[in-house]
């Protein structure tokens, strides 16, 4: 079957084929995540999970907790609401460019042809296979962290340069959505592979925290994009805190086996217990903090120079420093969250500078959700799984968004390859058979 674009489908619905309209029309909480997408994730967490707990158990913190999550809201605030102003100067403009285009976004979409749902297809793959392979050698597992297991050094470099591609998989996958070339049930299956992938993997290493940082993060690209409407992530939620019990008790299970000691004094709810997490920061009087964490120039350098371009740096974990700082050991980690660990080792101006930052580079990336190409799309699902994280570190998170963005780039190229040479076919084809292509137009 051809589509509207020349290609032989992809197997979904020939409405859906095309359908140049969006998957459903935005909802209110969709507008307003792609006019304040930063402000939206922040915000997030804490409206579902972290002050609910705090108001519920009556946490004596409760002022600091909303103090900290409100100077990171002014930075991003301040930024959205000011690009907002400037785009809505210029909306009848593009109220008549939109006219002309109805979706430019479908159609920026599908000039890669099938080699998007190809490439979404196999960073997919990529991505779960090595995950689960990494996991059943011991790389990221309790043992691991604790030295238990010795793990080998060129798999741990393999599962270091894919790390990302779950995340990655998952926004091409919501690209090949958005494009019209998966129908629903093949986008939902690979989204349950890549879940799946994930939840091995939290087997295998007895370390939940990444598979909730996946989830999590997901949801959100779900939701920005209209993928889901709040309820169904509201349902999920809700399932997810029912199954928690459980999960805790296997994954404590596990480490026991392992020989990895477990603290009977904490619970399944008390480990939920997100906002003690974070209002330990309030006894902390010397802020910032300085640990000797990584500023703007280790992060740049760590993130997009090779580790075998410069061997001699040390490797880094602010978790382990704060952990330590707080008098654990530095076989474990600790961090008050990504918004109040930025506080405490940045301090309040820099907590403002820090969101602001990343307001003005969602803007610049997401537009408003108009005329989305693959790798804006990518870059908005690695801003949600790192620095807008609901349970990233701060700032070693941001350091892997940008270790995933070079190796999201051979998939880039192949995508801008593919796009090249389907418009010189076409224009041969159009100049061998100009009278039909003017029928086709």
């Amino acid at each position: 079957m051809k589509t509207l674009s020349g290609e032989r489908g992809s197997g979904a619905p020939v409405a859906e084929q095309a359908s140049s309209a969006p998957l459903s029309s935005p909802s209110r909480l969709q507008r307003l995540f792609l006019s304040y997408p930063v402000s939206v994730a922040l915000s997030l967490p804490y409206v579902l999970l972290i002050l609910p707990q705090a108001v519920w158990n009556q946490n004596e913190h409760l002022g600091f907790l909303i103090g900290v999550l409100a100077l990171a809201l002014a930075g991003a605030v301040f930024v959205e609401a000011l690009v907002g102003i400037l785009r809505s100067s210029g909306r009848r403009a593009r109220a008549a460019r939109t006219a002309a285009n109805v979706d430019a976004t479908f159609e920026r979409l599908n000039a890669y042809g099938p080699a998007l749902r190809r490439s979404a297809y196999f960073v997919t793959v990529v991505g779960v296979v090595v995950g689960v392979v990494s996991a059943a050698a011991g790389i990221g597992s309790i043992q691991s962290q604790v030295g238990l297991v010795a793990v080998s050094a060129p798999l741990s470099m393999a599962s270091a340069l894919v790390g990302g591609w779950p995340t990655i998989g998952s926004a091409l996958l919501v690209a090949a959505r958005m494009a019209r070339q998966l129908s629903a049930r093949s986008f939902w299956s690979w989204i349950g592979i890549l879940v799946v992938g994930q939840a091995l993997e939290a087997y295998l290493t007895a370390v939940t925290a990444t598979l909730m940082t996946f989830a999590t993060s997901l949801m959100m690209m779900l939701l920005l994009f209209g993928i889901i409407r709040v309820r169904f992530a509201l349902v999920t939620l809700l399932i997810v805190l029912i199954a928690w019990p459980i999960a805790f008790d296997i994954r404590n299970g596990l480490r026991e086996s392992s020989g990895v000691a477990v603290s009977a004094d904490v619970d399944a709810f008390d480990r939920l217990r997100f906002d003690l997490q974070i209002t330990r920061a309030a006894e902390i009087r010397d802020i910032p903090l300085e640990l000797g964490q990584p500023g703007p120039i280790e992060i740049v350098r760590y993130g997009l120079v090779p580790r075998a371009l410069d061997p001699e740096r040390p490797p880094i974990s602010t978790g382990i420093k704060i952990n330590m700082y707080l008098g654990g050991s530095a076989t474990s980690s600790y961090t008050f969250l990504p918004v109040t660990t930025a506080y405490v080792l940045g301090g309040p101006v820099y907590l403002v500078l820090w969101y602001g930052f990343w307001a003005l580079l969602a803007a610049i990336v997401l537009r408003g959700g108009r005329d989305l190409s693959v790798l804006r799309i990518v870059l908005m699902g690695l801003l949600l799984s790192g620095p807008l994280g609901w349970f990233s570190t701060f700032p070693d998170r941001t350091i892997g968004v940008l270790q995933f963005l070079v190796s999201f780039l051979p998939v880039l190229l192949y995508l801008a390859l593919e796009k090249t040479f389907r418009q010189r076919r076409r224009g041969a084809m159009s100049t061998a058979h100009p009278q039909s292509e003017r029928r086709r137009t």
